[in-house]
């Protein structure tokens, strides 16, 4: 086994491990419980999992350490970032890197049987918190400020916003909106390159049928023939690519009537048992809260991932939603809307003990910037929405209907 260019490559089985394989074990819920005192904690789908470390049966919980550590170290020659996270402690997230620094030292610099290969494979797929499917499973390393319940938490992002994330209330922001395509669309779409392409044959066609080419022609007119045809050739197949390749999104004034015609359609089908949102505008585009039966934002369930493409969510939100195992809302201004850089680099999460005066400073700052501004502004209800805790919270922490700026 090498180390290169921060991978690390089985030599004779050509497996290889990127390096955000090496950030940490899948964490367990440490909602609700103390880890010390109950061992074994209960998901949202009611599913068991061992605090120890073993995986849940039905749905896994939201991918949240209370404890995380970080360390630097050289490994044959390549400088390693380690961070870990804990839900007991920080000398258990020490432990941790502690174990991987210890496995790949052992292995470093070694050719490996298969049967060796593929231990050590396995033995950084569960250290580098891998599903057994090899997709990437992302634990949310930011500070914990507040736990209204066991499904529910508000943290603070790298750039220093507050941030819910929820198992039980579906967030979802939409930059841009898609346009409904009409019967036919697609038709219409190729409507004038497959034109334009009959025209291009057409012309020599006529020609040769009219005898225009039983004399020799001469070069300057079979020249412009050339660059007739290949014009029109070319419009055509720059139509088509144009069309393939470029989304088609509303304008902002009419953005925000067409998103709500797609949230009344997804009310109105049958398909959508127990559908309701509450619709709001953001600096950036809109944000809905949903509410439908049988809607979790974990990898495997289907009406997420349905939803999301019917509603234009950003594909990176939604992967990432799926992955952490929560939804997540911004509850207060990105520092840059209100006039601030963003926190120093040094002072970011987990900080070092040196780096929290300064932190507190740019905290208090922050906070006197956004008085002024809010985060959301309602829009419209849909359904049988039901305002419950979680929903009271977003609205109160955002600033929602108070006439400020959105930030």
């Amino acid at each position: 086994m090498n180390f290169a260019h921060g991978e690390i490559a089985c030599s004779r089985s050509g497996t290889t491990v990127a390096p955000e394989m090496l950030c940490g074990h899948l964490p367990v819920s440490w909602r609700g419980a103390d880890p010390a005192t109950r061992p074994f904690l209960r998901s949202r789908s009611g599913a068991r999992f061992d605090a120890g470390g073993g995986g849940g049966v039905e749905s896994a919980p939201m991918k949240l350490y209370r404890h995380w550590v970080e360390r630097t170290c050289e490994i044959a020659g390549t400088t390693f970032r380690f961070r870990d996270g804990s839900n007991v402690s920080a000398a258990e997230a020490e432990t941790k890197i502690d174990r991987r620094i210890e496995l790949l030292r052992r292995t470093a610099g070694r050719i490996l049987s298969d049967e060796e290969s593929a231990a050590v494979h396995e033995a950084l797929l569960d250290i580098g918190g891998r599903r057994a499917d090899g997709g990437y499973e992302s634990a949310i390393c930011e500070e914990i400020l507040e736990e209204p319940d066991a499904r529910n938490a508000v943290t603070r992002n790298r750039y220093g916003a507050e941030v819910l994330n929820s198992e039980e209330v579906c967030f979802l922001d939409v930059d841009n909106v898609r346009k409904i395509k009409p019967v036919g669309t697609h038709l219409a779409r190729f409507a004038v390159p497959f034109a334009l392409t009959l025209v291009a044959i057409a012309i020599p066609a006529i020609a040769a049928w009219e005898g225009a080419f039983s004399a020799p022609l001469p070069k300057f007119v079979a020249v412009a023939f050339l660059l007739i045809e290949s014009s029109l050739l070319f419009a055509a197949a720059g139509f088509v690519i144009h069309w393939l390749l470029t989304p088609v999104f509303e304008k902002p004034d009419r953005a925000e009537q067409t998103l709500l015609a797609k949230v009344d359609a997804l009310a109105e089908n049958p398909a959508w048992r127990g559908f309701a949102a509450r619709v709001y505008r953001t600096a950036a585009g809109f944000r809905v809260l949903v509410q439908a039966d049988e809607l979790e934002p974990r990898s495997d369930c289907r009406r997420f991932r349905e939803l999301a493409k019917a509603l234009d969510v950003d594909i990176r939100y939604a992967d990432l939603c799926r992955a952490q195992g929560c939804w997540r809302a911004r509850l207060t201004p990105k520092p840059e809307r209100v006039g601030l850089k963003r926190p120093p680099r040094e002072t970011r999460f987990p900080r070092a003990p040196e780096a929290e005066p300064a932190f507190a400073a740019w905290l208090d700052g922050y906070r006197k910037a956004s008085e002024g501004f809010a985060v959301c502004e309602p829009v419209a209800t849909v359904g049988r929405f039901v305002e419950n805790g979680v929903v009271r919270l977003h609205d109160e922490r955002t600033r929602c209907g108070s006439g400020l700026p959105l930030a």
